[in-house]
């Protein structure tokens, strides 16, 4: 889908996509559009080649990474899909079977698939055949059948869910290091208030020897010492500052 969302969009750049549908340009565009949309509206995301076809020409880049960077195929098995190639001049569907080569889930439609010559498809009992009418193909709708058997076949961590799982992820390691970082803090705190509790001890030794020798008036510039201490507005309406001041200030009458 063109019309996906900055959210999609990231999506699907973190996990890649859930399908990639291969098909004939030819006669299936229709029925391919009504299938991604029906997908995605069940939260499946599904990578689709729009650009034509053109005979002998390499595969694009853009496909190659589509091929390697989802988890399944869908192989819409249309009349000109399965063409000699010959007649359809490409064999783009060929290289993407083969590139994949597990993990398809082909919609067989008209049992158009028996006539595919890709020995990958012949020799492999690990796809997953859906059957489709022509009258779904020419009409561009595809059956609930093939919709229902293909959401059901999502057997993997689709890209919603993986995204889900990294949001939790994200939010339990933020929730980590917050408590860790409140954590430090608090021991950070914890520690200053130590020092400064240590240092009012000193002083309060100190006063008690001036005011023993008669000295009382130095008490002053001891208390003045700690008030100025930078750690002292943090601390100073905590009981414990509190107390040891009180205690400081008495020896100084």
């Amino acid at each position: 889908m063109n019309n996906y969302s900055f959210f999609d969009r990231l999506k699907i750049k973190l996990f890649g996509w859930d399908y990639f549908i291969s098909y004939r340009r030819a006669d299936a565009y229709g029925y391919m559009k009504s299938l991604e949309s029906s997908l995605y509206s069940r939260g499946i995301y599904c990578f689709v080649d729009e650009s034509e076809i053109l005979p002998g020409n390499a595969l694009p880049r853009e496909i190659k990474t589509g091929l390697k960077r989802s988890r399944k195929m869908i192989l819409i098995a249309s009349p000109q899909a399965a063409e000699p190639l010959s007649i359809r001049n490409t064999d783009w569907i060929d290289e993407e079977i083969t590139t994949f080569s597990k993990n398809i889930i082909a919609i067989n439609i008209n049992e158009s698939l028996a006539k595919f010559k890709n020995p990958k498809i012949s020799k492999n009992d690990s796809f997953v055949y859906i059957p489709e009418t022509l009258e779904n193909l020419r009409g561009s709708k595809p059956s609930n059948v093939v919709i229902e058997d293909i959401v059901r076949e999502r057997n993997f961590n689709s890209v919603n869910k993986n995204m889900t799982t990294l949001g939790l992820v994200i939010c339990m390691m933020l929730t980590i290091i917050s408590i860790v970082g409140w954590n430090l803090y608090n021991d950070e705190q914890i520690s200053k208030e130590k020092v400064l509790i240590r240092e009012i001890n000193d002083a309060i030794s100190k006063a008690e020897v001036f005011k023993n020798i008669g000295f009382p008036h130095y008490i002053d510039s001891l208390q003045n010492n700690i008030h100025l201490r930078a750690d002292y507005q943090s601390f100073k309406n905590t009981d414990s500052v509190q107390f040891k001041m009180k205690k400081l200030s008495a020896l100084a009458k």
